[in-house]
């Protein structure tokens, strides 16, 4: 059985390797996103169990275009999402998008614990779904 691969897209270098830690520790393949350009192309092409996405890189808040691109692409849309930002700001802002989209939400800082859970609910959710069904976002 293979370990479940988590895509993590991110603008932080240090942020990415945190999470590649936690993540490997708890027995998960990671795969990073760093150029916000590419990261709808990458997550098509290697069809990860979860994304994690910071929806503020930089000083632009792009990552919600990755959202909502991610969310309606049908090669990736049933791919669950973890919002992972310390940007209450947009998360307040896009609260209804969000919640349509059906994302956990891990707000920076995090304890390992919750950040691992959302993960595990993601999954979860991904199991669960009918063969074919569309995941409920």
């Amino acid at each position: 059985m293979t370990s479940p691969r988590i895509c993590i897209i991110d603008d932080q270098i240090a942020f990415i390797r945190l999470c590649e830690r936690i993540l490997t520790s708890e027995g998960y393949a990671c795969e990073t996103v760093r150029d916000l350009g590419s990261a709808q192309k990458e997550v098509a092409a290697s069809q990860p169990e979860v994304v994690v996405l910071d929806i503020r890189l930089g000083a632009e808040a792009d990552g919600l275009n990755s959202l909502v691109e991610l969310s309606t692409d049908e090669r990736t849309r049933r791919i669950p999402i973890v919002i992972c930002t310390a940007s209450r700001d947009l998360l307040i802002t896009h609260q209804a998008l969000i919640e349509e989209l059906g994302c956990e939400i891990v707000e920076k800082p995090f304890d390992v614990e919750t950040f691992v859970s959302a993960i595990q609910r993601c999954l979860e959710s991904t199991h669960s779904a009918e063969p074919g069904a569309p995941m409920l976002r």
